[in-house]
């Protein structure tokens, strides 16, 4: 078995498309300095592969409407400087490192494995270059395709090439806190690309992801000036643009033992990773980003980093990354930045450790521990530089050397059912960090809950849920807090802890549709305890096309 790819110097592969040659793999430098020629060719070879697609199942006087279309989608990005271009360079070299069109493969052979490429490189550019224009986790996909675009995706999904897209939505009202009774909806769009490059180019045991993210809409929380802590819209997150989510490639090794991932990613995506079936942010995705966001972020904020994870076999797994800190990526303008924006403050270098049981029939069980540790300085949450109260005293931020912080994540089934593969049963979670108290302002989370899926025979696929959380305000934030009240420098509320609970009922409308109705009670909004609770009444809704 393959465990490393072995790099040959680069070759030339030569074929004919509308009678003309043409060499689609040439070295990574000249093909840096000849961008254009490059995407010229690429829309060479997906007009043969529209062609052939488009006769197949429509008329010949359609195909070349087809093959328009696909031409102007890919040349008129050429030269703009967007990602896209960066992608298409990028696989086209790793594609010349391990093809070899002399061994035993005919030109017919090299034709069609250049075709199905060149379709993954337009797979990517319709997902980024379609883009005109923090929060939680994943959009979940099923492995079934619910809309299969007349057979196209089936084909493309046989060739490598898995496309999906996903869209939920979240409306919330306030019913009771806040200063005014308002109605408010924000949503997501998710387009993502996974490349089988096994397939696609013979790299075994090898796939790369590309998820570009759009956002919208308005924040409840901060127009109901409901002053919570975690947000009653989870999906509003940080702010409504778009984001280039994922772009990574993932590597395995030693018969799937050895997992390494690089390229652009969130923390969340592998650390402390949590689902989003709830509403408030207290429950959804990995809980360090809730308590941390200014250097771990979340879904669907990425930067540049890596992980490794090496599975133990009757255990888990261990896992460790290194991920830039950049306040930048937090910035709309470089939210689509493939680059490395400036700004860069130090690392950030997670680790975890998963403990994976079975337990009785089919009782699985997650049971993860995990430490983070960021390189960067960061400014006191109260001292200045005389190590007297910044609030009170004024002067400079007393400057902190490193920030750290620890989490665990436990999620076990209770009961399924005798026989079968059903997801019906009770499962319990319980999520927690602790975060450095010299720099955070929140300084820990812990929430807990139960999902049941399967409430009534009938419906196996509808889910209940219910969670309660406690998000703490560091208590040096709170004794300044109530200084500034004794020294006549208030009023000014006195924080301590906010207290959430959430219910939900999911209905599984359609295989690819599934609401969500739930209410969100919130005790001590912004953890000031003489402040009014909060109710909130939502639906979530989530699409997979």
């Amino acid at each position: 078995m393959r465990t490393s790819i072995e790099a040959p110097a680069p070759a030339s592969v030569d074929f004919s498309i509308d009678g003309k040659n043409t060499n689609v793999s040439l070295p990574f430098k000249r093909m840096v300095s000849r961008v254009d020629s490059l995407h010229a060719r690429i829309a060479a070879a997906v007009t043969v592969i529209v062609t052939r697609w488009s006769s197949s199942r429509r008329s010949h006087d359609e195909a070349p409407i087809f093959r328009s279309i696909f031409k102007r989608t890919l040349n008129g990005r050429a030269a703009t400087g967007h990602p896209a271009g960066m992608v298409r360079i990028l696989l086209l070299e790793q594609s010349s490192r391990n093809e070899s069109p002399v061994r035993g493969q005919t030109p017919a052979a090299i034709l069609e494995k250049n075709m199905r490429f060149n379709l993954a490189l337009l797979s990517l550019g319709i997902l980024v270059c379609g883009s005109t224009a923090q929060a939680g986790a994943p959009q979940p996909f099923s492995d079934d395709l619910f809309f299969d675009w007349d057979g196209l995706r089936s084909e493309l999904r046989e060739d490598g090439i898995d496309l999906r897209v996903g869209y939920t939505s979240e409306t919330a009202t306030n019913v009771r806190g806040g200063d005014k009774d308002l109605w408010r909806y924000a949503d997501q769009w998710t387009f993502a690309a996974t490349l089988d490059l096994h397939k696609l180019l013979d790299i075994d045991h090898a796939q790369f992801k590309i998820a570009v993210i759009d956002r919208n809409g308005r924040n409840l929380s901060a127009d109901a000036n409901l002053d919570d802590l975690q947000q009653v819209q989870e999906i509003y997150g940080d702010k409504e643009t778009w984001y280039l989510t994922q772009f990574w490639y993932d590597q395995k090794y030693l018969d799937g033992m050895l997992d390494w991932k690089v390229g652009r990613l969130s923390e969340g995506e592998d650390f402390a990773a949590f689902s989003c079936d709830f509403m408030n942010f207290t429950f959804c995705g990995a809980a360090p980003g809730n308590g941390v966001g200014s250097y771990w972020y979340n879904w669907p904020v990425s930067q540049w980093g890596t992980r490794v994870k090496v599975s133990v076999p009757g255990f888990g797994y261990v896992q460790l990354g290194a991920f830039e800190v950049n306040p930048s990526y937090l910035l709309t303008r470089y939210s689509l930045d493939l680059g490395d924006p400036p700004g860069a403050t130090g690392m950030l270098a997670p680790v975890e450790i998963g403990w994976l049981p079975t337990i009785g029939r089919g009782l699985v069980g997650s049971y993860k521990l995990g430490a983070w540790y960021n390189s960067s300085r960061a400014p006191d949450v109260v001292e200045n530089t005389n190590g007297q109260p910044l609030a009170i005293a004024g002067g400079e931020p007393l400057m902190r050397h490193g920030e750290y912080g620890g989490y665990f994540n436990f999620l076990q089934r209770l009961t399924a059912p005798l026989t079968g593969e059903s997801k019906q049963g009770v499962s319990v979670f319980l999520n927690g960090i602790y975060a450095d108290r010299r720099t955070s302002t929140l300084d820990s989370q812990m929430a807990a809950g139960v999902l049941y899926t399967g409430p009534f025979s009938s419906l196996p696929e509808d889910e209940l849920g219910f969670a309660i959380g406690r998000t703490h305000v560091n208590s040096r934030v709170a004794d300044v807090e109530w200084l500034q009240n004794e020294l006549g420098r208030g009023p000014v509320g006195v924080q301590s802890a906010e207290y959430v609970g959430e219910l939900f009922y999911k209905i599984q409308a359609t295989r690819w549709l599934d609401l969500r109705p739930n209410i969100q009670y919130v005790r001590q909004p912004g953890g000031i305890s003489n402040k009014a609770s909060d109710v909130v009444i939502g639906l979530k809704l989530s699409v997979n096309l």
